[in-house]
């Protein structure tokens, strides 16, 4: 049931965000925050689909979707935050976001390293 109502929720999204130009900076920036909340949530969880085109996929056709984790959420959640910088660059929440997106990326990254990088970051 909750799957069924999410699924309507995207159908719902796509065709408001599809109203848009891609010239706005709120849909990218917006677009960003969504993606980067997913670092809140466990590994299970975020493994959801994606439009490939969103991902820069040259070997998939328009309207494939792809399975993304976590790691791969927050990358393009980056991304997001860049395009809507390309568009306003005096963006300070954009900047902001962009950074703390960049963090969530490298506490991810420290996860999956078995502490490699956390003892070489005390190190110095």
């Amino acid at each position: 049931m909750i799957k069924t109502e999410y699924q309507k929720k995207d159908k719902e999204i796509r065709l408001f965000l599809s109203n848009f130009s891609a010239d706005f900076c709120c849909v990218w920036k917006l677009l960003g925050e969504a993606l980067a909340m997913f670092h809140h949530f466990p590994n299970q969880v975020t493994n959801i689909e994606i439009p490939a085109e969103l991902l820069d996929d040259q070997d998939n056709s328009k309207g494939d979707k792809i399975k993304a984790d976590k790691r791969q959420l927050l990358s393009l959640a980056s991304k997001c935050f860049v395009r809507a910088l390309k568009i306003q660059p005096d963006n300070v929440s954009c900047w902001q976001d962009l950074a703390i997106s960049y963090h969530y990326q490298l506490v991810e990254f420290e996860k999956s390293k078995s502490g490699d990088l956390f003892k070489l970051r005390y190190y110095f």
